[in-house]
């Protein structure tokens, strides 16, 4: 019986290129908050999950773990890591240095369908909060954030901006579950402020577009705080 060609294909596909893959898909699951602070994992289990075998998990677990994604216990559990108030009040920190600068940078180089996007992409944030979904909210304002490092033309802003929001992502996910109500004038002006955004970009205004990212982001970062509680945590947190 002829061998199939494209069985000898797959015996040489290098391992690493199935770990890229794994590492790809769990860094997509975190980052749009499909796995909340906390959540306990194990190699057998996302080996399953994913319908793969341990090795390409492992490799990509060590790299998650080195992106500060994923928590590795001695015992060989894995965690979504919870963070501290310090923690987190370091990664917003972060945030407003540089993704301001990628929307200055972005400002400066944006074709008008890119600014088109954009404005889809808030449209469909809007939409997102009114149904209330928490995987579509998150899913929009990663991809909010993102397609602006991109459009920076900056390979070390665009790095650094998806390491953060990687690290976000869970506990992103998890504020927008709580139990507490909505403020929808909070939500409205989160809208409002990315449609001014994209104003800037259409009027290629960098100083404008990096002054209202670092307004965003800072206030995303209260309501965050008070959704999770953590104006009553911070004395014990920080």
């Amino acid at each position: 019986m002829a061998q199939n060609p494209a069985d000898s294909i797959r015996r040489t596909v290098p391992q690493r290129t199935l770990g890229q893959q794994v590492y790809g898909q769990l860094q997509e699951t975190i980052l749009n908050g499909h796995l909340l602070p906390g959540t306990k994992l194990t190699l057998r289990g996302l080996a399953t999950s994913l319908n793969t075998s341990i090795q390409p998990v492992r490799e990509a677990v060590v790299r998650l773990a080195a992106d500060g994604a994923l928590h590795a216990t001695p015992n060989r559990s894995i965690l979504v890591p919870v963070l501290t108030r310090a923690e987190l009040d370091d990664l917003h920190s972060a945030r407003v240095l540089v993704e301001g600068e990628a929307a200055a940078r972005f400002a400066e180089r944006a074709s008008e369908e890119d600014v088109a996007i954009l404005s889809r992409i808030n449209e469909d944030l809007r939409l997102a909060y009114d149904s209330s979904d928490v995987v579509k909210i998150v899913t929009s304002i990663q991809s909010w954030g993102l397609r602006i490092a991109q459009g920076s033309s900056s390979g070390v802003l665009q790095s650094a901006i998806f390491t953060l929001r990687l690290r976000l992502g869970p506990h992103l996910a998890e504020a927008m579950s709580a139990p507490a109500a909505p403020d929808p004038d909070f939500l409205h002006f989160t809208v409002h402020i990315n449609h001014e955004m994209v104003l800037a970009f259409r009027d290629r205004d960098p100083v404008r577009a990096r002054d209202l990212r670092r307004a965003d982001i800072l206030t995303f970062q209260r309501d965050l705080y008070q959704r999770l509680g953590l104006t009553h945590r911070a004395l014990v947190a920080g």
